[in-house]
């Protein structure tokens, strides 16, 4: 399966080069070394990180998005003030 090849070369790719060096494919044939099953968990091992930094960044998009809701609902406050200070002083 093309799929799974494609998988295993990324979990080789350790430095996302986009190509595998010599000590990259020893270090991954050590490491996959075993049933299946090993490789099974090291794919699982990088989606879990994919996932992970995604969350990540989708949280600090949110912090910044409330960031602006917070200055857009501060400005609306203001503005709703300021008709109500100006009649205050006539």
């Amino acid at each position: 399966d093309t799929d799974e090849v494609e998988k295993l070369f990324v979990l080789m790719d350790e430095d996302g080069s986009g190509s595998i060096s010599q000590q990259e494919f020893m270090v991954g044939c050590l490491r996959l070394k075993g049933e299946a099953k090993s490789v099974d968990l090291e794919i699982l091992h990088q989606d879990v990180i994919y996932v992970i930094s995604t969350l990540a960044r989708t949280g600090d998009r949110m912090q910044e998005l409330q960031k602006q809701l917070d200055r857009v609902e501060k400005q609306q406050v203001c503005a709703l003030r300021l008709p109500t200070m100006a009649h205050a002083h006539i």
